[in-house]
């Protein structure tokens, strides 16, 4: 049995996540998330953990979040609605699913560390959650916890959490159930505020998810060659796709070749054709249109291009 934050797991989920890229142009935006919620399962059934569903929550500001009532990952509006299916959004999304999975093993090894007794969860800490008598069946967890019921019996049946440490399990349920929950609940509430979104990415339970969500989207991105300082070759053809670049053609399309070449070689001397390409499309034509052409975080695509190439 496994865990998310081991590199063997998270480089499977990554194999998987390259697979979804290499389809990315035969898929909608729900197929890609179903898929990585399936990759996630992988990955948590290796574990040994009870695998998650998917939902969907709009309104929600939140790229996602996992709801251990329901035991389902659910997409807020960030990852919603009609943004374009780039390499970049999708990275996002991977991230963001491994981040929430991770999510998903914490609240079952903090059950299952319960079900297994005080000298893996200590007495004080279980009664300040508990409220009363400690019971370790799977109703009372599921009820004290808000667990999902399946979650719960599943915790109870087998409450062995190797190869997390004691210590980490520990630090999670103080987070969330015991000492700090009530700073943890006004950070949550109030996390828009001044200083709260700092506090919020140092609870500890977040802390780890962060860890294995962004460690994987690193990994991921050197994978498929996606770069932070310039648009991939896939995403400038969709960025750039629309009433002012709906014909590829003379300069444009010399410049596409020229990219997609570059794309492939990561040469020099195809680094310098990309630039003279760029040039001789940008002088006569990169007028407040065309640079202010934007992708989907407010980044201009040709902006990027342009100082990426230093052209």
């Amino acid at each position: 049995m496994g865990t998310l934050s081991e590199h063997g797991i998270r480089n499977n989920f990554n194999g998987a996540c390259q697979a979804i890229n290499r389809q990315l142009d035969r898929l909608s935006q729900d197929e890609v998330k179903r898929k990585l919620i399936s990759a996630a399962n992988a990955a948590l059934t290796s574990s040994g953990v009870p695998t998650v569903g998917m939902g969907s929550n709009p309104g929600s500001g939140a790229n996602a979040m996992f709801d251990f009532t329901t035991w389902s990952i659910v997409f807020g509006g960030p990852l919603s609605g009609k943004r374009l299916l780039t390499q970049k959004f999708f990275v996002s999304c991977a991230n963001t699913v491994y981040h929430e999975a991770r999510h998903c093993e914490q609240w079952f090894r903090m059950a299952q560390a319960v079900a297994r007794g005080f000298d893996h969860i200590s007495n004080q800490d279980l009664f300040l959650a508990f409220q009363g008598e400690v019971k370790r069946d799977a109703q009372t967890i599921g009820q004290k916890m808000w667990l999902h019921p399946n979650a719960a019996a599943a915790a109870v049946a087998n409450s062995n959490y190797a190869p997390v440490r004691k210590d980490e399990i520990q630090k999670w349920w103080r987070s969330i159930y015991a000492v700090n929950r009530n700073r943890r609940g006004h950070v949550l509430e109030h996390i828009s505020e001044e200083d709260n979104y700092d506090k919020y990415r140092n609870l500890a339970e977040e802390v780890d998810a962060w860890r294995c969500g962004d460690g994987l989207g690193e990994e991921l991105k050197a994978a498929i060659g996606l770069r932070d300082d310039r648009p991939s070759y896939r995403d400038w053809k969709i960025l750039t796709k629309g009433q002012w670049f709906q014909y590829r053609s003379g300069d444009l399309k010399d410049l596409d070749q020229a990219f997609e070449r570059y794309e492939s070689s990561r040469s020099a001397p195809d680094l310098a054709s990309l630039k003279t390409a760029f040039q001789s499309w940008y002088g006569p034509k990169g007028g407040n249109t065309i640079r202010n052409k934007l992708d989907e975080d407010g980044v201009g695509v040709v902006d990027r291009l342009r100082t990426f190439l230093g052209a």
